[in-house]
């Protein structure tokens, strides 16, 4: 390979080759080092792994060893007792393999050696008092062997007795295939070692179990007799089948043998590392010579290009990167000269804009520019500005006025060419017109032109013309976009009416010159549903006819304003009460007929809330909060109404705002309690469970009611929370009561929770129920849920499918306020429900009421047929009480027992075990 030594002269040639060094040379050996590293720690953790299997192996083997050894010693009794009735002959060729002695127990203390040398039974004796399996290593001295014994068990002749058996140590020798130079060792739970032939592996096991983290890692590494050792541990637990603590198993083999295979690689990987490196380093020295003189070539343009000589080109006339680079070069200096050129131009438009220069001035420069960059013979421009016609001609700009700009203008906008029969359109105002078509730009947009450029071929590039023009066009639009933006700051671009900010200086206005007025707040029902269903577009369009007919029916002191989204604004100056009522209920009739956009038919409808000044305040903030608030109250009212302010109305929102917010703040205020209300057998007087109550405790409100709080829980979603919040603190009361109730099933106090159908229906309801559940520690047959009828009638399929999924889990299903809506007991037949409630209004009623006594008794009589238990609420009297027995009423609620308990009394309650008097 030929090489000139003076390249390396070069600082350029010196400082590539530095560079291939560190791109190439340094990576490769860094990546080779790294490849290395991954190999070794691959075929590292590789037999790491395959030791932490083979410990598991192991120790699966000795369990399963030991397992055969218990079982072999109850057929070894089993045997003995057939042998003593005469059965069959003793044949212990299995145990002779497992067992050095075996011997029967029985519960006097009598041994029975079954085989081998008689046991201590001395010291056996005291390990069978469990009488359960059990293994255990006994040693005598310190001197002596270890022992290990497995006892177990069985019954003879109808006694239970004890078999125990002495093991072999040489049968719990792992029966499995090792690898080279690989040792089992067999340690305890005090790490005793049982089997190890290697010393010190039971030292560095101690060690490092202690330092793994949390037992997650199970390999080590360690010194014997300073040869590093591979070693992995598996614990294998004994407890469940043998009463004892877990032996470790340990799988050992000298890293060596372990990794013997990393030899041969390294020898090969480093000599073809080596060639590698040597190849690239060479090829490297021969491709530095052959670029140098076209880099010297490029950097000696480059200086002349920094000097602002332009015109420079260069002679490189390579077929590679760097004869492209060379045209590149070519190219961008032709470039630089066309920009240079334009960068005055632009610079001279820009200090004519910003000395506010006449327009025939701007244009003057703008076509004298063009001509100087792009040699057009035949140039021409339309201003939208001034409504004239400029042209260029011989040096000279020219302009006179047009008269046929609104025809031309639409004409020329939307075309890309004029043809030369069309020149009669402009004959008019040019001196002459050449004989082919010209081409036209546009200036602007469509929407607002505000020109329009005629010309033929030039020597000037399409993107320099386009860039040219385009500032042309910033420049003329400096006066019109000046103008819309004074337009967008008092309008609303889609409808064109006044914006919020346009109608709050209206109101101010005459707020200021204290004259009356009705400020009302128009929102659209529903207006979502439509961007939802049928897109923005339809949205954007509806509220454009919105706005025309809203506009149709105002008198003309109005003023209408969109207030953002679907809601504007309507300001009717000195209207009283009953004119701003005629024309809010215009207004709703404006909006009843059907929208038909786009092919599609829309109904949509209003709610108006209306405010007056002064009456109702005398600051626009003040106008537009109660405006807001009164048409709040007409949404609340069912929609498609109107309403005015009043103070009533403010303080029933801001109780409906407090109520809101005291149920989204539910967890943290800590103002919501439960009271467990009891449920008693009817007949026996037997404390059967509790109904979890809630109630509200407010600090300066007192006692909120349920009766006021579910609703807005109901109508906001904030059920689905608290409902939640409730059953968790529930169920950690119960958790804690079933340490009184002894946990059973049958004899436990039950739990009844009210479920709302908002909440049944949630897709992770019954998940949520079965982690508390799993939480607490709580069987599910000791809990019910109390359900409205509600909920079977607006989604009757899913919640069968819900209420089946509860069941199955255990959880007893309850119809609360029986009777007080759709109540079919043929319908809930079907239905996977437990148990019917009865509501207080039928309870109030018996005695009383002969129909209404029937009415009860066929509910319960119904509900039984149908395997339904019968649960009365609201009981208060004794009378009460002995009807619902003789109808043969299940379960008893109400204050006649017991009004709901706070959780210490109710947990004092059932701790007494109280048996209420039901006579």
């Amino acid at each position: 390979m030929a090489f000139r030594l003076n390249t390396l002269n070069s600082r350029l040639a010196r400082r590539v080759l530095l560079l291939f060094v560190a791109a190439i040379i340094l990576p490769v050996s860094g990546i080779g080092w790294l490849s290395y590293m991954q190999v070794r720690y691959v075929v590292h953790d590789e037999r790491l792994s395959a030791l932490e299997s083979l410990s598991k192996s192991a120790g699966l083997d000795l369990f399963d060893r030991l397992t055969d050894a218990r079982d072999s010693l109850i057929q070894d009794a089993k045997l003995h007792e057939a042998a003593i009735q005469g059965l069959q002959n003793l044949q212990r060729s299995n145990i002779r393999e497992m067992f050095s002695s075996t011997a029967l127990f029985n519960q006097n203390g009598q041994v029975t050696l079954l085989y081998g040398k008689p046991l201590n039974t001395e010291k056996i004796r005291a390990r069978l008092a469990s009488h359960k399996t059990q293994l255990w290593l006994e040693r005598n001295l310190d001197n002596e062997p270890l022992q290990l014994f497995i006892a177990t068990p069985v019954t003879i002749q109808q006694q239970a007795m004890m078999v125990v058996g002495k093991l072999e140590k040489d049968y719990l020798l792992p029966m499995i295939e090792l690898p080279n130079h690989t040792r089992i060792c067999v340690l305890d739970s005090k790490r005793t070692p049982i089997l190890c032939p290697i010393s010190g592996l039971v030292k560095a096991t101690q060690e490092a179990k202690s330092q793994l983290k949390m037992q997650t890692e199970r390999t080590f590494e360690w010194q014997h007799n300073n040869f590093p050792q591979l070693a992995s541990y598996w614990d294998l637990f004994l407890e469940h089948e043998f009463n004892s603590p877990p032996w470790t198993i340990i799988a050992n083999q000298p890293s060596k043998d372990a990794l013997s295979t990393l030899a041969n690689f390294t020898l090969y990987f480093v000599t073809v590392l080596v060639l590698v490196l040597l190849v690239v380093s060479l090829l490297c020295i021969k491709f530095i010579r052959r670029y140098l003189d076209p880099v010297k070539a490029l950097t000696q343009g480059t200086e002349r290009i920094a000097s602002g000589e332009f015109d420079v080109r260069l002679d490189i006339r390579t077929r590679d990167e760097f004869g492209d680079l060379a045209n590149s070069f070519n190219h961008m200096s032709s470039q630089l000269l066309d920009q240079a050129t334009l960068n005055q131009l632009r610079s001279k438009l820009s200090t004519l804009v910003l000395n506010a220069e006449p327009v025939h001035h701007l244009v003057s420069a703008l076509l004298k520019g063009l001509n100087q960059l792009g040699h057009y013979p035949y140039l021409y421009l339309i201003c939208c500005l001034d409504n004239r016609f400029y042209w260029f001609h011989e040096g000279q700009v020219h302009h006179e006025p047009m008269d046929n700009m609104e025809e031309v203008l639409p004409f020329l906008s939307h075309r890309a060419e004029l043809a030369t029969e069309q020149f009669s359109l402009l004959e008019n105002h040019a001196a002459h017109f050449p004989e082919f078509p010209l081409s036209i730009s546009l200036l602007g947009s469509h929407d607002r032109p505000l020109g329009i450029m005629l010309f033929s071929t030039a020597k000037l590039g399409q993107s320099m013309a386009s860039e040219v023009m385009s500032h042309a066009a910033l420049s003329l639009s400096a006066l019109a976009r000046e103008q819309q933006l004074m337009r967008q700051a008092h309008y609303d671009a889609l409808t064109g009416l006044l914006n919020r900010r346009s109608l709050e200086e209206s109101v101010q206005s005459h707020i200021e010159y204290n004259q009356p007025l009705a400020l009302l707040f128009i929102d659209i029902d529903r207006f979502k549903q439509v961007n939802d269903v049928h897109g923005h577009g339809i949205g954007d369009a509806l509220l454009k006819a919105i706005t025309e007919r809203l506009t149709s029916q105002l008198p003309s002191s109005a003023t209408l304003a969109r207030y953002g989204g679907d809601e504007f604004l309507l300001v009717l100056p000195g209207r009283s009460a009953l004119e701003w009522e005629t024309i809010a209920r215009n207004l709703m009739n404006a909006l009843k007929p059907e929208f038909v956009l786009q092919g599609r038919h829309l109904f949509i409808s209003a709610s108006i809330g209306c405010a007056q000044y002064p009456t109702h305040g005398e600051r626009y903030e003040t106008l537009l909060r109660h405006a807001d608030l009164a048409m709040y109250a007409a949404k609340m009212d069912g929609r498609n109404t109107y309403c005015g302010y009043n103070d009533q109305l403010s303080h029933e929102i801001e109780r409906r705002s407090m109520l809101e917010y005291l149920l989204r703040t539910a967890e943290e205020n800590g103002f919501f309690h439960l009271f467990y209300q009891p449920k008693v057998d009817a007949n026996s007087g037997k404390l059967i469970g509790f109904e979890a109550l809630m109630r509200c405790r407010h600090p300066t409100e007192g006692m909120i009611s349920p009766v006021e709080l579910i609703p807005v829980a109901e109508e906001t979603g904030l059920i689905i929370p608290l409902g939640m919040l409730i059953m968790r603190q529930a169920l950690e009361q119960f958790s804690a009561w079933q340490a009184l109730d002894g946990g059973s099933a049958n004899d436990s106090v039950r739990l009844a929770i009210n479920v709302s159908a908002l909440q049944i229906l949630e897709p992770d309801f019954i998940e949520e129920c079965t982690q508390l559940l799993e939480q607490y520690q709580i069987a599910p047959e000791l809990i019910e849920f109390e359900l409205t009828e509600s909920l079977f009638l607006e989604e009757p399929e899913l919640a069968q499918e819900k209420l089946s999924e509860l069941r199955r889990l255990g959880i007893t299903i309850a119809i609360d306020d029986f009777g007080t809506g759709y109540s079919s007991l043929s319908y809930f037949s079907q239905l996977p429900v437990d148990a019917l409630k009865i509501d207080r209004s039928f309870v109030i009623a018996l005695g009383q009421n002969h129909q209404q006594d029937e009415l009860v008794r066929t509910i319960v009589h119904l509900a039984h047929t149908f395997n339904l238990k019968v649960i009365a609420e609201g009981v208060e009297e004794l009378s009460e009480l002995k009807t619902l027995q003789g109808y043969g009423c299940d379960i008893i609620q109400g204050y006649y027992f017991s009004k709901p308990l706070e959780s210490d009394a109710a947990t004092a309650l059932i701790a007494s075990r109280k048996i209420f008097t039901t006579s």
